[in-house]
């Protein structure tokens, strides 16, 4: 099974457009990947292909960071929202 089996399973369970929910997995696994470094975490993305490739499209983390400033946290929290609000209606 890889990612996007994933995806696409929980999509129809939920009857949720599976585009909207790529970006909300992509964004959960760009965070996990970003704060699980040097943990045993990391196996996640060796055992789910194409979890790598869907965190680094919806790399959260980055975009938060590359908007400059002290503010990194609110740009990550508006964009887990924004994906999460468009998932859920």
């Amino acid at each position: 099974m890889n990612v996007q089996d994933i995806i696409y399973t929980i999509s129809n369970k939920v009857d949720i457009d599976p585009t909207t929910m790529e970006k909300v997995v992509g964004t959960i696994l760009s965070v996990l990947q970003h704060e699980t470094e040097g943990t045993s975490a990391e196996a996640l993305f060796d055992k789910l292909p194409g979890s790598l490739q869907l965190a680094e499209k919806y790399d959260v983390m980055a975009a938060g960071g590359a908007s400059g400033g002290g503010g990194g946290g609110g740009g990550l929290l508006g964009s887990l929202t924004s994906a999460l609000g468009g998932a859920l209606g």
